[in-house]
């Protein structure tokens, strides 16, 4: 499919989800999916991209740009894993690895491991979230909302949650802490 007017439209015929659903849903307006379905909008941000295609059971970066397959093999799979998160929110930017890469100090490699799963954290993840405009604990843990718009509070917390984080797999990636310890500390952290 190739405009994003195609792919909302099959989605939503798919998943049977109306516009005032689909609006609820993706925190937008009725009017704005109308925009959607009718052409006017060519792209949508990360957040409400990945808040829509969780809606409507598709693949975020298929709703994106169409590339792969319209459904994934579990409806949770593009936010399932640190590595999903990351390739979803980076391709619905429309960034290369090498632009993300650059842009935070990391190496294309290391991206491209986090991406694959072979690295399961970085120290730069919070880092990674402001470059990919979506919420630090929602790439870090899947939960919340993707949307990087937070009340100050929240930020605040979400912000120390993430360091301690950063923290915490810096220390398991030398060795000083064990994946048990780490998953134990990091389910503390996260609940």
């Amino acid at each position: 499919m190739s405009t994003l007017a195609d792919r909302i439209n099959t989605a939503m015929k798919h998943s049977k989800i109306n516009n005032t659903h689909l609006a609820k849903a993706a925190k937008v307006t009725r009017s704005a999916i109308t925009q959607w379905c009718n052409g006017n909008t060519k792209n949508l941000d990360a957040a409400t991209c990945i808040r829509a295609a969780q809606t409507l059971g598709v693949s975020a970066i298929w709703l994106a740009d169409g590339s792969g397959s319209m459904l994934n093999q579990e409806t949770t799979a593009t936010t399932s894993s640190l590595a999903d998160r990351l390739r979803s929110a980076r391709s619905i930017k429309n960034f290369t690895q090498l632009e993300i890469a650059t842009q935070s100090g990391l190496s294309q490699n290391h991206i491209s491991q986090l991406e694959n799963g072979t690295r399961k954290s970085t120290t730069k993840l919070a880092q990674l979230a402001l470059i990919l405009d979506v919420d630090p604990h929602w790439l870090a843990t899947g939960e919340n909302d993707p949307s990087s718009k937070k009340k100050p509070e929240e930020s605040t917390h979400t912000e120390n949650t993430i360091h301690l984080l950063e923290r915490l797999s810096t220390l398991f990636e030398k060795g000083l802490l064990t994946k048990s310890e780490f998953e134990q500390i990091k389910t503390k952290l996260i609940f």
